[in-house]
């Protein structure tokens, strides 16, 4: 092969190049030409239609423990197996689009709800939160400390809401039907549950008992950071999302309270003793944040006494001073093993 013949093919290949490249910049510049913007119109109606749409989530739990072991600061122990209460929603509770905004969107397209609900400034960028607060004053949380630490003192559980996906889900789901558990690349996933941790010492925990049966409430409420809080253990209520509203946001937000009575532990049909603290949980009375006096949908637990449990430390089984059987699981749990179950992380 000769110098001359390879330049020509050489050649031959460049010109080819050159043309397949300007043949694909006209095909782009074509296609790009074939679409027009969205009028700005119609950006204006869509933003418009999402500031109307008010807060649109019922969020709603089925289960709550209280464990009366105060020993240790957080993280020096298994946050897994000890804490103060540990709560969620496992058989018929969960979260779902409230009554609200199904009369006034169900009939949309699945498609233009979601994006209703992901561009609306009330829904957006807010989590499920569990704290106690007092039932003065909606937006004063008890504190281990005097500062809230967040998994502490608070928690923020389930997905962030108002992300385009979640709203996809929820606007698909009947109005029966609610989530619980997403899947997030993880074992675990994304559940709708968590834990409180107040077990720094006796005292402590008893300050919470106390305050749990006078003037403060085991609280479900909303962060509202979208509207430009400092700090997202303040509770979301319609001051915050609708334009002119009245509501107080000390005594009004969203969401649920639950309120606890304690008592002694009752072996037989007598106290165990009568200087024993009040570390039993034996009710709690569900109450409407919005509205004191609305009970709708709401309701009064019972803890039975086939669901209270004595923690018991190996050394003392090791030392026979308390006797206490371990058996393996049985291969079917009982109703009552399974709520237990759902309590261990």
């Amino acid at each position: 092969m000769t110098w001359r013949s390879i330049k020509r093919r050489f050649g031959r290949v460049t010109f080819s190049v050159a043309i397949l490249g300007t043949l694909m910049t006209v095909l782009l510049i074509g296609f790009q030409n074939c679409s027009e913007p969205v009028p700005v119109d119609s950006q204006a109606a869509a933003t418009s239609a999402a500031a109307k749409v008010e807060f649109a989530y019922d969020a709603s739990i089925d289960q709550i423990s209280y464990m009366s072991c105060a020993m240790a600061e957080p993280g020096g122990f298994d946050a897994g197996a000890y804490y103060s209460f540990r709560f969620g929603a496992y058989r018929t509770a969960g979260l779902r689009l409230n009554d609200a905004f199904r009369a006034q969107n169900g009939k949309k397209p699945i498609d233009r709800q979601a994006e209703l609900l992901s561009e609306s400034p009330a829904n957006i960028s807010t989590s499920v939160q569990f704290a106690i607060r007092q039932l003065a004053n909606f937006q004063i949380m008890y504190t281990s400390s005097g500062t809230a630490v967040k998994g502490q003192d608070y928690v923020n559980v389930f997905e962030p809401l108002g992300t385009l996906d979640l709203s996809d889900l929820l606007a698909r789901l009947d109005s029966n039907t609610k989530v619980k558990y997403l899947r997030n690349g993880t074992p675990f996933g994304s559940r709708l549950e968590g834990s409180l941790y107040y077990t720094k010492n006796p005292t402590l925990a008893g300050s919470i008992r106390l305050a749990l049966t006078n003037d403060a409430m085991f609280a479900q409420t909303y962060s509202h950071t979208a509207t430009g809080a400092t700090s997202d253990t303040l509770a979301r209520g319609p001051k915050d999302v609708v334009e002119g509203s009245t509501a107080s946001p000390y005594t009004q937000v969203y969401g649920r309270g639950y309120k606890m009575s304690f008592g002694q532990p009752v072996v037989g049909a007598s106290a165990s003793s009568a200087t024993f603290p009040n570390v039993i949980l034996r009710s709690i009375s569900e109450l409407n944040l919005i509205s004191s006096s609305d009970r709708t949908g709401l309701g009064t637990w019972t803890c039975p006494d086939t669901l209270r449990f004595k923690i018991v430390r190996p050394e003392d089984i090791r030392s026979n001073a308390v006797t206490c059987s371990k058996a393996a699981d049985p291969a079917l749990l009982s109703a009552e093993l399974a709520i237990v179950r759902n309590q261990q992380i």
